[in-house]
């Protein structure tokens, strides 16, 4: 004997059968079911370089640093990740001399 599948419908509340939800909603409710998000592909983090294999890895990881990640800021990052990418990236004139200054503040050595 199969088992038979119902799913409640969220704009009638009435029970329909697995095989004929498509038919009873038209083309299905898009975006009204839950959105399982995959898991992400392990990392080093640049702030403890430690390996962040898990997003609940990477809450732990991000809560303990007191770090975000650009990406939960949606389209608002997008300016600052751009800003970013000028300053870090690798052989900027700014972020040598931040590195100098820091490595002086820090050592006396320059």
């Amino acid at each position: 004997m199969s088992r038979t599948r119902w799913i409640q419908c969220s704009g009638c509340r009435k029970l329909i059968l697995e095989s004929e939800y498509a038919a009873h909603t038209g083309e299905g409710e898009k975006g009204s079911s839950a959105n399982v998000l995959s898991d992400i592909t392990p990392f080093l983090s640049p702030v403890s370089g430690k390996l962040v294999g898990s997003r609940s890895a990477l809450r732990a990881h991000n809560k303990k640093h007191k770090v975000v990640n650009l990406d939960d800021w949606g389209n608002q990052g997008d300016l600052n990740r751009k800003e970013a990418e000028k300053v870090f990236k690798v052989g900027h004139p700014d972020r040598i001399e931040s590195i100098r200054k820091a490595i002086y503040q820090n050592t006396g050595e320059y």
